[in-house]
């Protein structure tokens, strides 16, 4: 899968499905996390590729430290 929104998408449905599962059969959130992790991931179906997780975070990282810089210049000339 090439598509970084699509495997977000997926990692986050899942691990919300793992977590609410967990807490159903008293399990650590962990336990089906990793599961869910490496039946997913490349070495299982591969729905889930680290470098389109890693494409998806930079995208979203370089967009979100323009914004986070411009916030905390005009707080901190507030403080001073």
């Amino acid at each position: 899968m090439d598509h970084p929104e699509l495997t977000v998408a997926l990692a986050l449905a899942f691990g919300i499905m793992a977590q609410s599962v967990s807490r159903l059969l008293r399990l650590p959130g962990i336990v089906l996390l990793l599961a869910c992790g490496a039946l997913l991931g490349p070495e299982g179906v591969g729905w889930i590729q680290p470098k389109a997780l890693a494409r998806a975070s930079s995208a979203s990282s370089t967009s979100g430290s323009r914004s986070s810089c411009s916030r905390a210049g005009s707080t901190s000339s507030g403080l001073g």
